[in-house]
């Protein structure tokens, strides 16, 4: 699934992999995340735009952890 993550004024194009309730990784984020930042990631095809926390960094790849509250 195609997808924007947002941070402050960065902005890149991703492709979301292994999606769950909590979370997510993406794939192609160009590096520029870093562990505890922040995100919204938006994902048109399932009409959501989320807020979530950058947990892990591996190159280009990312898991973000979605602020959901109960």
């Amino acid at each position: 699934m195609l997808a924007t993550v947002q941070h402050n004024k960065y902005t890149c194009e991703c492709i979301v992999e292994d999606m769950s309730v909590g979370g997510c990784k993406v794939n192609n984020t160009d590096g520029q995340l870093a562990i505890g930042q922040s995100v919204v990631i938006s994902i048109p095809e399932q009409n959501m735009s989320l807020n979530g926390m950058v947990m892990w960094v591996r190159g280009k790849a990312a898991g973000l952890c979605f602020n959901l509250s109960i």
